[in-house]
């Protein structure tokens, strides 16, 4: 059974660290946008909604690949 070292175990942290918070940066970038569209009195209710929703669309769509990508970069060298 192979037991990682040190370093190993180190470098993979710090590889999933810089990864999530890549995605949180993200996340929050878009939260800001849809809190500045829900809070436009000066928009109709429903496109408010669409507006929000398309922007949750993204970051899902966003996430999806983000993930695909890591997990085919680094499969192979994490646990």
């Amino acid at each position: 059974m192979y037991i990682p070292t040190d370093a190993e175990i180190l470098e993979e942290q710090f590889i999933l660290n810089k990864f999530n918070n890549m995605k949180q940066t993200y996340f929050i970038k878009q939260y800001d946008i849809a809190k500045l569209i829900v809070n436009n009195k000066n928009i109709s209710l429903n496109e408010r909604k669409r507006k929000v929703y398309a922007i949750h669309r993204k970051m899902m769509k966003f996430f999806s690949i983000a993930n695909a990508k890591f997990i085919k970069k680094y499969s192979k060298n994490l646990f």
